[in-house]
């Protein structure tokens, strides 16, 4: 009889494995996919420019040259690069040493170079995550899936580095929760070098587990990074030259304008964006957008520190959101850096059936718009229409200031260890 029911149940089992192959196959038919999809959106007229002035900066630190000079600027943009060149070089030097590899390739393979190493950061960063939070897990799907999303094209369609940091985040986490520190400071050494605005959440959770040590390193670096970087390209006169280009980062008339309301601004994300399209005034709106940022970092704080050290995997990732929407609300970030939110979408997907550690309604503008909206083609269509064009672009900061309060309210779920 034991024979009769194991004969009945090899064929389920045998069936069981002929799925799991097919659902593999798919995955990795879907990962294929999403690599032709990023490669065919950084190819399209008018893609993949942004390459060069993170090229330049790595150039220069390498060879020494005076990258921040406006001259210097023109004429390279005009013969090396064939393009006109943007309103100025906005990267210190840290950015330059993190990508010196990248100085090594001429400018006409470069933006190929480039691509495949964000889809492979991306890839590697996506199977490290998904074997994290479901061991077995089908990554190539996942992974093909996340490829897809609107929010990874953003960034890929310029060749903005976005959709790297992304993809060290989603390392940087799970070997931050299995007390791998080492592993982890090397991926947030890497991401604040690169680009230390989009890596506060590295930052930020590096000190929710207490790791102070590490973050004063991690400061230490950038600076010397950074002292040693404009030394090498003309040192003061070069510092000097740097912050002349910072003043024309966010003028009105240009694609980094604060102004949702011009037809040329590309949709940020920062709290700055919001309020002047609401007050039409820069100065309160530089001012309300810090203050604001203090007020829900305070508050983390506070929360962090009623739980004392139980920030284990179940506590921490209800400050992964939050984290990621302050750095992004906090200061300039355009729509494609808005990618490092996947991390936390992932996890929050990924939790228990039932568990409290989900986040709600509020959340759903900002993931809807990071897996469907297609920014170009939305601004195409709307751009004949002023007041529809400038409601989109306030959308962007709007949906990610309701991802914030919604996982600050999630945060009522912890229990403190301080009565």
């Amino acid at each position: 009889m034991w024979a009769v029911a194991k004969s009945r149940a090899t064929p389920w089992k045998f069936r069981e494995r002929v799925d799991s192959r097919i659902a593999w196959l798919l995955g990795y038919i879907l990962l294929a996919c999403g690599c032709f999809a990023c490669w065919w959106v950084s190819t399209r007229t008018g893609s993949g420019s942004d390459i060069f002035p993170l090229h330049l900066v790595a150039a220069g630190i390498l060879d020494g040259a005076p990258i921040y000079d406006r001259a210097f600027q023109l004429q390279r943009f005009a013969h090396e690069y064939l393009l006109a060149p943007p309103a100025g070089i906005f990267y210190p030097p840290s950015t330059g040493v993190a990508l010196l590899p990248l100085a090594l390739f001429p400018p006409n393979i470069v933006s190929s170079v480039w691509l495949g190493l964000m889809v492979l950061v991306v890839v590697l960063g996506i199977r490290t995550l998904a074997q994290f939070l479901n061991p077995g897990a089908n990554w190539p799907l996942l992974a093909g899936a996340v490829l897809l999303t609107a929010s990874i094209r953003w960034g890929m369609t310029p060749l903005q580095g976005a959709p790297l940091v992304f993809g060290l985040f989603a390392a940087f986490y799970p070997a931050l929760v299995r007390g791998q520190y080492g592993r982890a400071g090397a991926y947030a050494a890497y991401a604040v070098a690169f680009k230390f605005t989009l890596a506060l959440p590295f930052v930020a959770l590096l000190a929710l587990r207490r790791r102070w040590t590490t973050v004063v390193l991690l400061g230490a670096m950038l600076v010397v990074l950074n002292i040693l970087g404009f030394y090498r390209v003309g040192g003061w006169a070069a510092f000097a030259d740097y912050q002349h280009n910072i003043v024309a980062l966010e003028a009105l008339d240009d694609i980094n304008t604060p102004d949702p309301w011009s037809a040329n601004s590309v949709p940020r994300l920062d709290w700055i964006y919001l309020f002047y399209g609401l007050l039409r005034q820069l100065a309160p709106a530089r001012l309300l957008a810090p203050a604001l940022c203090c007020v829900v970092l305070v508050y983390l704080a506070w929360r962090a520190w009623r739980l004392g050290d139980r920030l284990q995997h179940r506590e921490l990732r209800l400050f992964l959101m939050p984290t990621v929407c302050v750095a992004l609300l906090s200061v300039y970030h355009h729509h494609y850096d808005v990618a490092l939110a996947i991390v936390p979408l992932l996890v929050a997907w990924s939790a228990p059936q039932g568990s409290r550690f989900t986040l709600g309604i509020l959340s759903v503008p900002l993931a809807a718009m990071m897996v469907l909206i297609p920014v170009g083609a939305m601004q195409s269509r709307l751009g004949p229409f002023p007041l529809a064009l400038g409601l989109f672009h306030l959308a962007f900061p709007i949906a990610v200031s309701l991802a914030l309060i919604d996982s600050l309210l999630s945060l009522k779920s912890l229990r403190s260890s301080h009565g």
